[in-house]
């Protein structure tokens, strides 16, 4: 007769149940922090000889394709952030996997300045747009398997909406469709592919990718 000792042993090792707080924290970090450097990369050029009261006016206007990037990868990071936030309204616990996918979903949520910097110091070539497109595609795909798997784990709490699963699935189909629309784009023309990212935010606002 096996004893209780052996079969503790031999039987499969769980995944030991966690709370939730700790993740949520440091993801709250994370995006500030990489919200923060998207700032930080802006800077105006050296004016050789500044005259009058508008030429800063002039710098600027002459940074817009750096101000753009900005704004699109800050708007494009509060999507995310705020579908991570919500999503987390809905998990009763985690376990160690589910705090990896959390990790290496905020690698690429970090990597976001970096490739931010690159499409604009490189606007004229199709490959930055790409890399661009790839860095937004793995936070979007890494935000849905971290839903995925907390449903297959039972990590969801029991009153969880219908509506839910729905939203987030449509969600990941709109922001991957419109990440390789993007690429597509910049093999052609690159100027125009960053403007794509804007369907994102734009198409955010209908009750479809609501509901």
């Amino acid at each position: 007769m096996m004893s209780s000792e052996q079969s503790s042993v031999n039987s499969p090792i769980k995944s030991i149940s966690l709370s939730t707080d700790r993740i949520k924290t440091l993801t709250d970090g994370v995006f500030a922090i990489a919200m923060t450097l998207l700032a930080l990369s802006l800077e105006l050029p050296q004016a050789q000889d500044p005259a009058g009261n508008f030429f800063i006016v002039d710098l600027l206007i002459k940074q817009y394709d750096l101000l753009y990037n900005y704004f699109l990868s800050f708007i494009l990071l509060a999507f995310f952030w705020i579908d991570h936030h919500n999503q987390f309204h809905y998990y009763r616990e985690t376990d160690n996997n589910h705090l990896w996918i959390n990790l290496f979903l905020l690698m690429f949520v970090a990597l976001v300045p970096f490739t931010t910097v690159v499409v604009g110091d490189y606007p004229q070539y199709g490959a930055a747009d790409i890399i661009f497109a790839v860095n937004i595609i793995l936070i979007s795909l890494l935000n849905f398997l971290n839903y995925w798997y907390a449903k297959r784990c039972g990590y969801l709490i029991a009153s969880l909406p219908g509506v839910i699963d729905s939203r987030i699935r449509k969600r990941v189909f709109l922001v991957v469709g419109v990440c390789l629309l993007a690429a597509i784009l910049a093999m052609v023309y690159p100027p125009f592919s960053s403007f794509t990212f804007l369907l994102i935010p734009f198409l955010m606002i209908f009750p479809y990718f609501r509901s």
